[in-house]
């Protein structure tokens, strides 16, 4: 399941800046690291060794994201998913997840500070990771 421009954005209050933390196993980090940095629109996301994810596991970070001021924050992540799913460190094998990875969503203090009915938004994005890139490794 691609991200769909029509649905893309949830419209989470201007306030609102997240954070994405992605692991994943049987990854190729130099070679994603090189991509991410020769990538103008994903120069920001970083690419960490992860010691919990044993075989070759790396974990995506995004940099702080907000809707309003990326309008291409959904294609980004696409973009991402993308170049994990297509770097595997070995060749012969798929690129693929288990229980030892984990997906992370981080969020500003400011949502603490204000009522907020935006909270359930962020399954929508773990649900979008999920089908777009679990189901699909």
């Amino acid at each position: 399941m691609k991200f769909n421009p029509k649905d893309q954005k949830m419209n989470l209050p201007q306030y609102i800046k997240f954070g994405l933390e992605i692991e994943a196993q049987n990854r190729n980090f130099k070679e994603i690291e090189k991509i991410l940095q020769k990538d103008k629109l994903l120069k920001k996301w970083k690419i960490e060794l992860d010691q919990s994810v044993t075989d070759n596991g790396v974990e995506i970070v995004s940099p702080p994201l907000n809707e309003n001021e990326n309008p291409n924050l959904y294609v980004e992540l696409e973009k991402v998913l993308d170049i994990l799913k297509s770097n595997p460190a070995d060749k012969t094998r798929k690129v693929y997840v288990n229980e030892q990875c984990g997906g992370h969503i981080h969020f500003d203090a400011t949502m603490m500070k204000k009522k907020s009915r935006n909270d359930g938004k962020f399954f929508t994005i773990m649900e979008r990771i999920r089908s777009s890139y679990v189901q699909n490794v």
